[in-house]
């Protein structure tokens, strides 16, 4: 499945990231400076290999960095040389080739535009049509990195370069309560339409209720949000459709409430093939609690 979501490639849930770069070992520039600065040894490696002359024109490169895989794509031979779709072209058909061999379960691509290349009308194109009939999920996240006030490197790099974890029910919820607090309580549907979020906790449960302007309220218990949150966590990326059942009707509601937690961000998504967009949320792991120190007592000499 080939999707596209509007969001930064390295909040991606894929486990490979691709970095299209040049084969003279420069990330100058783009999306290649970025994996430079979050991968410095993924970068040192990938220049050993230019030098080297093992990464040309026609393949391309693995290279492992943390809990994600980095697939150097080479789009031209020098930084200041134009690229060539045809040289695009076999490198996204090696990597369809060979794309189970080397055990790749999901794949995130930046949008990147060359000199002679451009997004639209050249590379998404050839992504497209070479990348669209995997059975595995292939996301081209399209992204203004620029204009983007809640992006945050420090979030980024524990993410990348950290161990993360899962967020249980009780810090799920001792945090929905502080974003509903942090924001009054009011809310706008993904689809423009006010509404406040409330949470009733009780001894043995707790309610979230959601009240739409001039309409009845909607109440979720404890099970329920349990469900779509596991969910949440498990895709990484779970778009309105695939809500639970018990709340997918109420998702354009849920989703901007949960975008209040820092683990998670409201998104636009889109199938390749279907019309229009589609909202989702993105789960973003927080780092582990680091393990404390341990005090090491020495007898002194007597």
């Amino acid at each position: 499945m080939l999707i596209t979501v509007e969001c930064d490639l390295f909040l991606s849930p894929a486990t490979v990231l691709v970095n299209p770069v040049n084969t003279a070992g420069v990330m100058g520039s783009g999306v290649s400076a970025e994996f430079k600065r979050f991968f410095p040894s993924v970068f040192d490696q990938y220049r050993a290999l230019c030098d080297a002359g093992k990464l040309t024109l026609g393949r391309v490169w693995l290279a492992q960095a943390g809990a994600k895989r980095i697939l150097h794509l080479p789009v031209k031979a020098h930084w200041r040389s134009a690229a060539k779709r045809g040289d695009l072209e076999s490198a996204v058909q090696l990597l369809v080739s060979r794309w189970a061999e080397w055990g790749i379960g999901s794949l995130a691509v930046p949008q990147f535009e060359e000199t002679d290349l451009r997004w639209e009308d050249d590379i998404r194109p050839v992504l497209e049509s070479a990348l669209a009939a995997l059975p595995i999920p292939v996301y081209l996240h399209t992204y203004d990195r620029k204009n983007d006030p809640a992006r945050s490197l420090r979030q980024i790099d524990s993410l990348l370069n950290k161990p993360t974890t899962r967020v249980d029910s009780v810090r799920f919820w001792r945090e929905l309560g502080r974003a509903i607090r942090k924001a009054d309580g009011k809310f706008t549907s993904t689809d423009g339409k006010p509404f406040t979020a409330s949470i009733d906790s009780g001894a043995r449960r707790q309610l979230l209720t959601l009240t739409p302007d001039g309409d009845e309220p909607v109440v979720f218990s404890d099970s329920t949000l349990a469900e779509l949150w596991t969910a949440v966590q498990s895709a990484g990326l779970l778009m309105a459709w695939q809500f639970p059942g018990a709340v997918e009707s109420c998702a354009t509601y849920l989703i901007p409430v949960l975008a209040g937690l820092d683990w998670v961000r409201a998104v636009k998504t889109g199938i390749t093939g279907e019309a229009g967009t589609v909202n989702a949320m993105l789960f973003i792991p927080p780092p582990a609690a680091q393990a404390p120190r341990t005090l090491t007592l020495i007898p002194s000499e007597a």
